[in-house]
């Protein structure tokens, strides 16, 4: 099996700082984030993300996936007290090439 990796660094706009070139981001509302794999995976393996919050910041704020498939991923971010937030976050998303 030959994985490719999907990896980037979105700002809070849901604009693409860095990243493979692979991917294309939608900021759908506060906080909710759309990435676009492309080409797509032929089989998603795992992903991860997180946010980057400095100087340090709160384990209580943080990047969910809610939905990941073989197309895209849709990612939540939030701040501590839970409410939905416009952050900067990291992602890697491997899979099948």
């Amino acid at each position: 099996m030959q994985l490719r990796q999907v990896a980037g660094h979105i700002n809070a706009n849901g604009d693409i700082v860095s990243g493979t070139g692979d991917f294309a981001t939608i900021h759908r509302a506060t906080g909710h984030y759309q990435i676009v794999f492309e080409p797509q995976l032929k089989r998603i393996v795992s992903a991860v993300a997180t946010q980057i919050f400095p100087p340090d910041g709160s384990t209580l704020d943080n990047t969910v996936i809610i939905h990941i498939s073989n197309e895209e991923c849709f990612l939540h971010t939030g701040g501590s007290s839970g409410s939905d937030a416009d952050r900067d976050f990291c992602f890697i998303a491997v899979g099948e090439a």
